[in-house]
């Protein structure tokens, strides 16, 4: 018997249909999902990205902050130790003030004493004052304070320094300045002459080296923090002290720093070395004896109650003068004090030879005496107008004072009879 043919629709099982339609929508309903995670996974991926890039920045902007917080502690650091020296210089113009003051009035009562003893410039005493030598020569150019002088015998030049930012160049012969040396921004506070080499410190901080022959700058040295005060030479070698209260060596043909020294507790004031034997005064009122060899402090001198202005050694003693009013001779090999001359003002700069000493209070006088007596009669130089500040003593018994008078006197130190 055969089975009667059945209509192809007829033989669809309607649970089949509905369940496929069921999977079709899931299959729908999963795609959009899909899509929407999609679209959602871009959106996340785009924010993260920009995420990303703004932390980056923001680690950018820390790492610069951190750098200026760095810098602007560095900054307050400098300014808070250039308040400190501020503070030292506005102390020490404050000092320079008082003396000015009192070196004014001091001037005021030496032209009253003058105009009544009868002094000339051309080289008469003040009555009373013992003579035993005359001012010879007065020498002008500088247009400000002349602060230091050395003299060379050997190429017959006197130098000197001056406010005025200059250095000089005098003929010992003629006594005309044949050149005018020109490079420092600051005040030129000493010069030192030793073979062909013209050394000078300035204001500026700079040590430079001249030819003395040709008046042409050798060289600039740079090291020092503050002005530089003094400088010594010899040899090939430079010396130098400083505000900064450093003195530094120098080898004068390398034209390079070799040895820093460090111990004084203000400003260095005056150097003088021979060999390797160095002295140094400050405004820490001490004198330190060093060691060039080793760069080592191998005894400290006391004794003075103020700021030491100048010193010079010999193979046994060491002069010192200061603004206490004192120069004291020293033992060089005990270091003891064997004798000290008191005087009224404060001692700028002082010279000798031998027993015979001179010095410059700030009372426009230069005092002479011969240390070698146990009471030494003092004999006044009298012709500047302001104080002396520097000293220079000759071979053949001529004293070069510079002033603030802005001039170099010649003194010829003969004893009368």
């Amino acid at each position: 018997m055969t089975t009667p043919a059945r209509d192809p629709i007829e033989n669809v099982d309607p649970l089949e249909e509905v369940s496929l339609d069921g999977i079709r929508s899931m299959l729908a309903d999963l795609q959009k999902e899909r899509d929407w995670f999609v679209k959602e996974n871009r959106s996340l991926f785009d924010q993260r990205r920009r995420v990303t890039r703004e932390l980056r920045s923001v680690c950018k902007q820390m790492e610069t902050l951190t750098r200026q917080k760095g810098e602007m502690e560095a900054q307050l650091a400098s300014l808070k130790r250039r308040e400190d020296e501020v503070r030292e210089l506005v102390e020490e113009i404050d000092g320079k003030v008082k003396l000015i003051r009192e070196e004014s009035a001091r001037f005021e009562r030496c032209v009253q004493t003058i105009t009544h003893s009868g002094y000339t410039q051309r080289g008469k005493a003040c009555d009373g004052q013992p003579e035993i030598d005359m001012c010879t020569k007065t020498l002008y150019g500088h247009s400000g304070a002349v602060s230091c002088v050395a003299v060379d015998e050997a190429h017959q030049t006197l130098a000197s320094g001056s406010q005025d930012r200059t250095v000089r160049l005098w003929d010992l012969a003629t006594h005309l300045c044949i050149r005018t040396l020109t490079g420092h921004s600051g005040w030129v506070h000493d010069v030192a002459i030793a073979d062909d080499i013209l050394a000078s410190g300035g204001g500026d901080g700079t040590v430079k080296l001249w030819n003395i022959a040709t008046g042409t700058e050798k060289a600039t040295l740079r090291g020092h923090a503050r002005a530089v005060l003094c400088v010594a030479a010899d040899h090939g070698v430079v010396v130098s002290g400083s505000s900064d209260r450093m003195i530094a060596a120098w080898d004068a043909e390398r034209e390079e720093q070799t040895l820093v020294l460090s111990g004084h507790e203000r400003h260095v004031a005056a150097v003088q070395f021979w060999e390797y034997g160095l002295a140094s005064g400050s405004g820490d009122a001490t004198i330190r004896l060093w060691d060039l060899r080793t760069g080592r402090c191998h005894r400290s001198v006391s004794g003075h109650t103020s700021s030491i202005t100048a010193l010079q050694f010999d193979e046994t003693k060491l002069t010192s003068s200061s603004t206490d009013g004192t120069v004291k001779v020293w033992d060089l090999r005990t270091g003891q004090c064997m004798k000290t001359l008191r005087f009224e003002a404060p001692v700028y700069a002082l010279r000798f030879s031998g027993s015979l000493l001179t010095c410059a209070p700030s009372d426009s006088t230069v005092k002479v005496c011969d240390i070698d007596f146990i009471a030494p009669e003092i004999h006044s130089l009298v012709g500047h107008t302001a104080s002396v500040r520097s000293l220079a003593l000759s071979d053949s018994g001529t004293l070069y004072s510079g002033s603030l008078d802005h001039s170099i006197k010649l003194w010829a130190l003969q004893a009368e009879g």
